[in-house]
This record gives structure tokens, sequence and C-alpha cells, in this order.
């Protein structure tokens, strides 16, 4: 009898150490589970928290470089083409054979009736140099006048030139070719602004308040009973702040001493 209730015992303790480690291996699993979803977690968050930045950073540069392609394609407002921004007015604003040049070489390609300089307005150094100058432009329609218009060209550093922008006015050149249009206009021969023309413009301005108008280039003359003058402008705004622009303001000088303003026109960007 004793060896059989000793036979008994010692199966219920192997029995119940049996049980005990099950729950043991059954407690460090759950202890486990629940570390292993933490670890997951912190893994998995920091890496989907990175990703919006990412994209966003990537997104942003392109967004402004097309931007800035669309804007470089279309031409620049008149105010930030020409006569401020950078841009310095020539001393002389007469035609040379380096100024022609350049012009040339922008035209190249242009096509048949190509526009004919009068003045040399002045330069902006840029990646290489901008160069506006007042041509008188064929007309762009059947039909149409010739008309004053700014040509800007760009000089890249090596030297090739490009037709950058143009900006027309409804200003009619009717320059006299010597056997057609009698009483015609004729082309400044040199469009250096005298004293006398600086002294008749201020005088007709007198009363005319508004813009303040300061003489650039002397485009051409017109003999009548005294003598009318086309005369490219710096149009300055008296305001706070002034953009000034460029204008052809058509004077009139009487043999009596007569001062008049016949017509001031604007320019308006067009493609080149």
């Amino acid at each position: 009898m004793k060896k059989l209730f000793v036979l008994l015992l010692t199966a219920c303790l192997i029995c119940g150490l049996s049980a005990c480690g099950k729950e043991t291996e059954n407690a460090g699993t759950a202890q486990a589970e629940p570390g292993t979803e933490a670890v997951e977690q912190e893994v998995e968050e920091p890496g989907t928290a990175g990703e919006a930045p990412a994209v966003e950073e990537t997104m942003v540069p392109e967004e402004a470089a097309s931007e800035a392609e669309v804007a470089a394609s279309e031409p620049a407002p008149l105010q930030d083409a020409l006569l401020v921004g950078g841009w310095t007015i020539a001393e002389s604003p007469a035609m040379n054979e380096e100024r022609q040049a350049i012009l040339d070489k922008a035209l190249a390609d242009y096509r048949d009736e190509k526009p004919t300089a009068v003045a040399y307005i002045g330069s902006q150094i840029v990646s290489g140099t901008n160069h506006a100058y007042v041509c008188r432009m064929p007309a762009l329609t059947e039909g149409g006048a010739e008309t004053y218009a700014i040509a800007v060209i760009y000089e890249d550093l090596s030297g090739n030139c490009i037709f950058r922008d143009l900006y027309a006015s409804d200003a009619e050149t009717s320059i006299y070719d010597g056997e057609n249009l009698a009483g015609g206009w004729t082309q400044a021969a040199d469009p250096t602004v005298t004293e006398d023309v600086r002294e008749a413009l201020a005088q007709a301005l007198e009363g005319i308040t508004g813009a303040q108008h300061t003489p650039v280039a002397v485009l051409a003359t017109q003999v009548v009973a005294g003598t009318n003058y086309a005369i490219l402008c710096e149009v300055t705004p008296v305001v706070p702040n002034p953009e000034s622009h460029p204008a052809i303001v058509f004077l009139y000088v009487g043999v009596n001493g007569e001062r008049e303003i016949l017509n001031v026109f604007d320019f308006r960007a067009v493609a080149g």
C-alpha cells in the first residue's frame, strides 16, 4: 500500500509541475505580445509622420519653378522693363556701329520687314546686357501705318543677341522718304535733345500737372508753320513712390513762339 501511495503522489507532483510550466509559458507569451505591438507602433509612426514633409519639400520647388518659367515667357511690364529697375539711360541716344550691330544680330532671323532703329535708350546689366531701342516699326497688320515701338534686345556674355520684348505704340511716324509724302516727318539725324527743345517742351507743359516729362530723344521733326517734334520722354507721375514709363510726346513750336503739346502716346507690350 505504501508503495502504491508513493506512486500516486509522485504522479500528482509530475502533473502539477507540467501545468505550472504551461501557465508560465502562456504568461510569457502574453507579456511579449504587448511589447511587440509597442515596438511596431514606434517604428511605424515615425516613418508615416516623416512621409508628408518629404513630399512637401519636393513639390514646392517644382511649383515655384513652373511659375518662374511662365513669367519668363511673357513680356515684362513696361515699367519693369524700361527706365527703372537697374536701367541706365544712355548719355547720348545716337546710334553707332556697335549699337546697330547688336540690333542687326537680334533681327537676323526676323521677318522680311525689320524695324529701323531711330535712337538708343539705354542698357541694363543682367547675366549679360539688355539694350533698349526706339524703332520705326513696319505695320503689324495689312493696310496699317508705320509706328514707333521700343525693342528690347538681350545680349549674352558670349555676344549672342536675341529679340526679347517689343512695346508698340499708336504714334505714327509718317517719315518722308525723299520722294513721297510732301510735308512729312524727317527722322532726326541726331536724336540728342537740344536746350531749345528742352526749353520749348518745358514751356508747353507749364500748367499741366500730374506728371513730369523728361525728354530722352528727339525722334523726328516736321516743318509746318513752325516745327513739330516727336520726342521720346520719360514720364513720372507726381504721386508717392512713382513708377516712370516712356511715352512719345508730339510738340508744336510756332514761329511766333507758340508752344503746344499736340498728343501723347504710351507703349504696350506685344509679342516680339
